[in-house]
């Protein structure tokens, strides 16, 4: 399935085998404030992963722009195959 939005076009990835979340330099800004900074991880079929820190760290932040809720600053994400783009969700 392929969804458009704003122009950008989402569909699964060409690679096969691939993590299901592969996260490169993925960044947040909200106007001068950095809230996720650069962050680069994958997460393996069958792994289970989790965030910990302060408040104000980015962990929801993260989740959001991995979720397409928030528009992603800089860097890529793909979830189960499917590449965020930096379009507003």
């Amino acid at each position: 399935a392929w969804v458009a939005a704003q122009g950008k076009v989402w569909g699964p990835s060409e690679e096969r085998g691939a993590d299901p979340i592969v996260v490169e330099n993925l960044t947040k800004r909200f106007g001068a404030f950095v809230a996720v900074d650069h962050i680069s991880f994958s997460v393996k079929a069958g792994e289970v992963y989790g965030w910990l820190g302060p408040n104000g760290a980015g962990k929801t932040t993260t989740i959001r722009m991995l979720l397409g809720l928030l528009k992603i600053s800089e860097g890529n994400a793909r979830v189960l195959g499917y590449k965020r783009c930096r379009c507003q969700a």
